[in-house]
């Protein structure tokens, strides 16, 4: 390193510094030591120039001590506000942590907020076009049942026209409506006694139909002659001697 060598004057005395500062720092130092002399000097005017050269070096060791402790104060200040620094440093850096979950939780429910809109999106359309069929349907329900009622109406009117038209008729030709059904007599049956007897003789007819290749029912097969005596009743065939042997149809092959 470079030694620079710098005469100076200090206290009326000439003195020759060698120091590796350059030389206009080195006359500002000295510059300083010498005004301060002159101020001790003229504050305490009894000291020489070896007291007044003690009381500036005094001086300088107040100012260079509190200088230190003011400087300590502000290293505690400077440390202090360092370490809450790193605090809030840390603070941020936590914050920053949960920036990132609650960035990377807003992107989640953000994705799940699409799909949601999506889905309510698909079922609003499903819901207008449901609300569009029914809407159709009610419709056409409704005039279904108005074409129903018309038909209805217009079913009885008709109905209530026909009534009043037969009824006009009945009173102009009581004979036709007697030989349509209206204004019928009831039939007179006899007593009890003569209906079941009768009854009994026509089951009784029914039940043998053939006695002695007569035919004995009511009604005559086409494809019999004419010529087959028929008993008028079970009674009379009974009375003349004739007693049925076996049933059977005239027109059996096997049982001739």
């Amino acid at each position: 390193m470079n030694k620079n060598k710098v005469t100076v004057y200090v206290g009326g005395r000439r003195l020759m510094l060698v120091s590796s500062e350059n030389e206009e720092y080195i006359k500002e130092i000295a510059q300083k030591v010498n005004d301060r002399i002159d101020t001790v000097a003229k504050a305490y005017p009894q000291l020489d120039a070896r007291g007044c050269a003690v009381m500036t070096a005094l001086d300088y060791a107040d100012d260079e001590r509190k200088a230190l402790g003011k400087k300590a104060e502000l290293v505690e200040q400077a440390n202090k506000v360092l370490r809450q620094a790193d605090k809030q440093s840390k603070q941020i850096i936590e914050l920053k942590n949960q920036n990132a979950e609650l960035d990377k939780k807003y992107d989640e429910l953000l994705e799940k907020f699409e799909d949601l809109r999506k889905k309510n999106s698909n079922l609003t359309a499903q819901y207008n076009e449901l609300k569009k069929f029914l809407d159709k349907q009610i419709s056409i329900s409704a005039q279904n049942k108005r074409e129903a009622e018309k038909k209805a109406e217009a079913s009885k009117s008709e109905n209530s026209a026909k009534e009043r038209e037969n009824g006009k008729t009945t009173e102009k030709n009581p004979e036709k409506a007697e030989n349509k059904g209206y204004n019928k007599k009831p039939i007179a049956f006899g007593n009890k006694e003569n209906n079941k007897k009768e009854k009994a003789e026509n089951n009784f007819q029914n039940k043998n139909q053939f006695v002695f290749g007569k035919n004995n029912a009511n009604k005559p097969d086409k494809n019999i002659k004419d010529n087959i005596i028929k008993p008028e009743t079970a009674a009379d065939v009974i009375k003349k001697g004739y007693v049925p042997l076996r049933q059977y149809s005239l027109f059996d092959d096997e049982n001739k």
